[in-house]
């Protein structure tokens, strides 16, 4: 995992396993810019194979997995403590920005 508050317009998420490689190009931004991909690199290949990815809106599934849950009482894809520890994570980040200083959780 690599993340920098000084390299604002850098994002990207790869995920490397046995097989071969996901490269997904500017997953959580620039939602509108074309050159977004979804790219798999093969173990014995340097060429890349594009990944069709549905246009979607970004915040869709969250939207539809809480109208499961509330009207329907289906449980959440997330549960209320991972919520809870992703607020807490969020909050520590704005922390050790205004102070400097490692945060634990």
């Amino acid at each position: 995992i690599a993340s920098s508050f000084r390299t604002p317009y850098y994002t990207m998420a790869e995920v490397v396993g046995t097989n071969g490689r996901l490269s997904l190009t500017r997953p959580f931004t620039a939602l509108d810019n074309p050159r977004r991909q979804l790219l798999f690199f093969g173990p014995d290949s340097d060429d890349p194979v594009e990944i069709p990815v549905p246009d979607e809106y970004l915040y869709l599934g969250e939207v539809e997995d809480m109208h499961d849950a509330i009207l329907h009482g289906r449980p959440s894809y997330l549960t209320l403590a991972e919520t809870r520890n992703h607020v807490k994570t969020v909050l520590a980040l704005y922390e050790s920005a205004r102070t400097g200083k490692v945060v634990g959780l």
